[in-house]
């Protein structure tokens, strides 16, 4: 019972570190990328979609092109 509660916390601890790793890859990197080729002025990909009070101001903040797009 131990090792099975040890491997949920490790596999938990790594999928954090997953996702926090794909959010900065996703959307700090590869946009920044893509704009500095592009010659892209605005940088403004995402807003501070942490403070969202409601889960549209959260929707609407956190990609930014997407939802200008839409």
């Amino acid at each position: 019972m131990k090792e099975l509660i040890t491997f949920i916390f490790l596999q938990m601890i790594t999928g954090g570190f997953g996702f926090i790793l794909g959010f900065f890859i996703l959307l700090q990197t590869c946009q920044n990328i893509g704009a500095e080729l592009l010659r892209f002025g605005d940088r403004e990909f995402y807003l501070d979609w942490w403070n969202s009070d409601s889960f549209a101001s959260y929707y609407r903040k956190w990609n930014t092109p997407v939802q200008d797009f839409l």
